[in-house]
């Protein structure tokens, strides 16, 4: 197939364009510069209302990724703006081209988040029919999925609420893994908190499983079955490092002082329910965390 990506530079979608171009199919970005040293790309600007739409009309399969980095900055008003428009604003800009097109798109795939469930902690396991929460997360995937909603009606769209990714080239996992590489590691908050991870090879099996079977239609969240406490996903990654976890808990107060609202990313957490991608067939190749992080970690 021929297959149209945003955010292609991104994590996933440079892992996912690895493998779709290793099957024989044709990959094409969509980014600002046009200009990419191993894929061809074709040029947009969401802000601007800019896109290439030779490059929409000749695509089978659109996977949209695009999206400010939500832990990039602090959440100050500004940037809330940015993460919130990045997403509404790329969506309805392929939304406008998709339209336009004079043949049916085979499939739209889209990431979502499991923010849409909010910046909660509970032991809850949340499906996909759940109303999005009233915070900024909630509000953030909301918009992002209401962007493409109107593809609904002109072609199949599947939406993957993907949990944190697990990843040795970018992401949380790093972030949290380097710490407790040198002994320094441990829980954040309470430890209670719940990680909804994933592989990101399990993210892309998944999207590639959205590409190729035409049962697949509508919201999957994105983890793995089974699904950990921050505290837990500290101690295997000390196990797998072989390294002590020598320092208390950090507690709340001083995450809320260095990241602000943002600190809810770290602090709070749930669980979200699998079962429904799990019946459309997709099988994981990372079930537990420790073969995840066994898999992405540099042992020294």
């Amino acid at each position: 197939m021929n297959i149209l990506i945003t955010g292609g530079s991104g994590l996933l979608g440079q892992r996912i364009t690895q493998q779709l171009q290793a099957a024989g199919h044709e990959v094409v970005w969509l980014g600002r510069s046009g200009r990419s040293k191993k894929v061809k790309t074709a040029v947009w600007n969401p802000a601007k209302g800019i896109i290439d739409q030779d490059a929409v009309n000749a695509a089978d399969a659109i996977i949209h990724l695009a999206g400010a980095n939500v832990a990039a900055e602090k959440w100050t008003t500004r940037y809330k703006r940015v993460i919130i428009d990045s997403r509404e604003q790329s969506g309805q800009l392929l939304v406008s081209a998709i339209k336009k097109r004079s043949r049916p798109l085979s499939v739209f795939v889209s990431a979502s988040a499991t923010g849409w469930y909010g910046l909660i902690t509970d032991d809850r396991m949340h499906k996909e029919d759940e109303p999005p929460a009233k915070d900024f997360f909630g509000e953030t995937c909301q918009r992002w999925e209401a962007s493409t909603s109107e593809l609904d009606n002109i072609t199949r769209r599947v939406v993957f609420r993907i949990g944190v990714v697990i990843s040795k080239d970018g992401g949380a996992f790093p972030k949290l893994a380097a710490p407790v590489r040198i002994g320094m590691g441990s829980a954040l908050g309470t430890g209670d908190q719940w990680i909804p991870w994933i592989h990101i090879d399990d993210v892309v099996g998944m999207m590639r499983l959205a590409l190729d079977n035409d049962q697949l239609r509508g919201i999957y969240n994105a983890a793995a079955p089974n699904q950990i406490t921050q505290h837990d996903f500290t101690v295997a990654v000390a196990q797998l490092y072989r390294r002590p976890l020598w320092l208390p808990k950090v507690p709340a107060f001083v995450l809320k002082m260095m990241l602000g609202e943002m600190s809810g990313i770290v602090l709070e957490g749930c669980r979200v329910d699998i079962h429904r991608i799990r019946s459309a067939g997709y099988r994981y190749k990372y079930e537990i965390i420790q073969q995840a992080i066994a898999a992405e970690a540099a042992i020294e």
